[in-house]
């Protein structure tokens, strides 16, 4: 079976492996992509749970295998990038994206997600404001999309999608449009959607905001709920493209990737 599914909702003022991965300082321009078969230099990486490995043979992956066997981890893969984010009115529209794959998942709230307009690089759901877009494990409704601002952690929509199947790539992408709602010739709210692909099948969700968050990070934020199992999650591509449309955002997002394969 395939096919798409869209759900909305509208929301007001709501080779080689490498351990050790040195955390980055500066800012990338978007469009931005890695398909991580060289570096992971520019993300900050948390280093909870044993932190994240880089394996650059042969397509490239960065992932994680929680060290933790008593309880949950949160793994967060931060960038900054320049010339997103910021008020409504003067922000650019994006597309925030990456494929994962699980070798071992156990636990109903192991998730993989992607992150837009983040404050800061950590990805705290106590401290920092952030979207959140994720994709639950073992969960009847797999797909939930999150507004967290400062503590207050909001979710805005969350539909039933197919449950993560291992050794299964997907691709996760949330797209981030501004829009002018009260017809003042500026715009004033953003308008995201969420989707999740598997080959032909894909899931899709999407709300608007009236108060957008501003940050200028983006990223990864997964959690490995293992509870003293084995658990490996990890990604073959990441990437942050402005968004002029959606067959051009394609566009740019498949010739970088060839590009940097081809280094």
């Amino acid at each position: 079976m395939s096919g798409t599914r869209r759900y909305a909702a509208f929301v007001g003022v709501t080779g080689l492996l490498a351990a050790a991965i040195p955390a980055a300082s500066a800012a990338v321009v978007a469009p931005y992509v890695n398909d991580f078969t060289v570096s992971a230099d520019d993300f900050v990486l948390s280093q909870a749970g044993g932190g994240w490995t880089l394996d650059t043979s042969d397509s490239g992956t960065l992932g994680h295998q929680n060290t933790n066997g008593t309880g949950a981890t949160l793994f967060a893969a931060a960038v900054q990038v320049d010339g997103l984010g910021g008020p409504a009115d003067q922000a650019g529209d994006f597309v925030v994206s990456g494929t994962f794959s699980a070798g071992k998942l156990v636990g109903s709230f192991d998730y993989y997600s992607v992150v837009a307009l983040s404050n800061a690089d950590g990805f705290n759901s106590s401290t920092d404001s952030f979207y959140m877009f994720r994709h639950l494990h073992n969960q009847s409704q797999q797909l939930e999309l999150y507004r967290i601002a400062g503590g207050n952690s909001e979710r805005l929509i969350r539909i039933a999608a197919e449950n993560i199947a291992v050794n299964t790539p997907y691709t996760i992408t949330l797209t981030g449009t501004y829009i002018d709602t009260d017809n003042d010739q500026v715009n004033d709210a953003l308008k995201l959607v969420g989707t999740v692909s598997r080959g032909s099948e894909s899931w899709t969700l999407e709300f608007t905001d009236e108060s957008p968050l501003t940050g200028s990070y983006f990223g990864m934020r997964d959690q490995n709920a293992n509870n003293g199992a084995e658990v490996i999650m990890s990604w073959d591509s990441f990437s942050v493209v402005p968004e002029p449309a959606a067959g051009a955002s394609v566009l740019i997002l498949g010739t970088l990737l060839r590009r940097r394969r081809s280094r």
